[in-house]
């Protein structure tokens, strides 16, 4: 798709920066920024003379527009591996902050799933957490065999007993309510293998799988 209009004051910045032709600090937001806005020569004059992980995801987003998958692949891994998980940056449009560590592991998904390495896209997006799940639910629901899921959900480890709900006292009338926990990403990807075996007539297997004592009662007396 086209590009969107850049702004005159930003585009005039961009002209600037392309004459300049010296490295100048903070290269690579001003990558990012050219790229954002369809400049790609100046993206990677400007990347190329650039360290660290937003600069490595530039060049990752300029080499698979090129169709250099090889490089692609390597860029993406260094500018993941160069992101802290702990890394927040302003809020996306539903209010959730933006994880840059999340959306590069989710790109390098996608990227796996061009080389139909699915269970390292699986690997990829439930590393991306909890906004990337239903893409993680898709590949484990849908594309991945039962036995591969298996596989991969036991490599996780044991799984941690989720927290109570937590008390918590209403803003508008005072009045006392419990807040469920998040269930984390690990649960719900046992929950779903638990239904695979179930639907596949396992039932002894998937039993162990239940994340929640209450979900294996059900699962048990149905």
């Amino acid at each position: 798709p086209r590009p969107p209009a850049t702004p005159p004051l930003l585009a005039r910045f961009l002209d600037a920066l392309a004459e300049r032709g010296q490295p100048l600090a903070s290269a690579d937001r001003f990558a990012a920024a050219a790229y954002r806005e369809g400049r790609y020569p100046l993206a990677a004059q400007l990347a190329d003379s650039a360290p660290g992980p937003l600069a490595a995801w530039v060049r990752a987003k300029l080499a698979l527009r090129e169709g250099r998958l090889d490089a692609a692949t390597k860029e993406y891994a260094a500018a993941a591996d160069g992101f802290p998980r702990e890394e927040r940056w302003t809020q996306n449009e539903d209010g959730r902050p933006f994880e840059p560590q999340c959306r590069v592991r989710a790109e390098q998904g996608i990227l796996a799933l061009g080389r139909s390495d699915y269970r390292e896209a699986l690997s990829l997006f439930y590393a991306a957490g909890e906004q990337y799940w239903s893409d993680t639910a898709r590949l484990a629901e849908r594309v991945l065999t039962l036995a591969e899921l298996q596989a991969f959900v036991d490599g996780l480890g044991p799984v941690q007993p989720l927290p109570p709900p937590e008390r918590k006292i209403s803003e508008w009338d005072g009045s006392e309510y419990f807040e469920e926990p998040l269930v984390p990403v690990q649960h719900r990807l046992r929950d779903l293998l638990a239904r695979r075996l179930l639907r596949e007539g396992q039932a002894d297997a998937a039993l162990v799988y239940f994340a929640e004592d209450t979900t294996r009662a059900e699962a048990t007396r149905y």
